[in-house]
């Protein structure tokens, strides 16, 4: 009976009570999503949060770049005096990704075994024809909004391209 007695008052005085903002509160409490951690969220969830972009060069990318690599050679220099037996094959770091989408400054830095140089090979073929990094680039354009929330897709879509212009010379 109080609880009724409750609600009808606050229906009928709902402006003019501090209920009326005790209920938003709660409302906001009990609806507003939990975050889930990075590691906790499904690949949909985290393409989502994470599409694909395309933006133009930026000069501070060169020292964005060397500032990292030298934190990621001292942990590896590190890790490998601790166990040089380890065997990796590849590896990939990616920082800049937070619950909240993109932070300021987003890596993927892939370290690869001496001799592994596909990824270099690609690179510098289009450093060296201007013509085939503007067809990858047409290529990149063309898949960016139908992959924006695929990546694996997008990276499938380019994978014929990037081969046959990283193949060793």
């Amino acid at each position: 009976m109080k609880i009724r007695a409750i609600y009808k008052f606050s229906a009928e005085n709902i402006e003019k009570t501090h209920f009326n903002r005790r209920l938003e509160c709660i409302f906001d409490l009990v609806n507003t999503p939990v975050k889930k951690k990075l590691s906790e969220m499904t690949l949909e969830e985290l393409w989502q949060l994470f599409p694909i972009v395309l933006t133009e060069h930026r000069d501070c990318w060169a020292e964005w770049y060397r500032e990292e690599s030298e934190i990621v050679r001292a942990a590896l220099s590190a890790l490998f005096k601790v166990d040089d037996r380890a065997e990796v094959n590849r590896i990939s770091f990616n920082k800049g990704y937070t619950e909240d989408g993109f932070a300021e400054k987003v890596f993927h830095l892939h370290l690869r075994h001496e001799g592994d140089n596909a990824e270099i090979r690609f690179r510098d073929c289009l450093r060296a024809n201007p013509s085939v990094a503007k067809e990858y680039e047409a290529l990149k354009l063309s898949l960016w909004k139908r992959f924006e929330h695929d990546r694996d897709g997008c990276t499938e879509a380019k994978s014929e391209f990037i081969c046959k212009y990283s193949q060793a010379r």
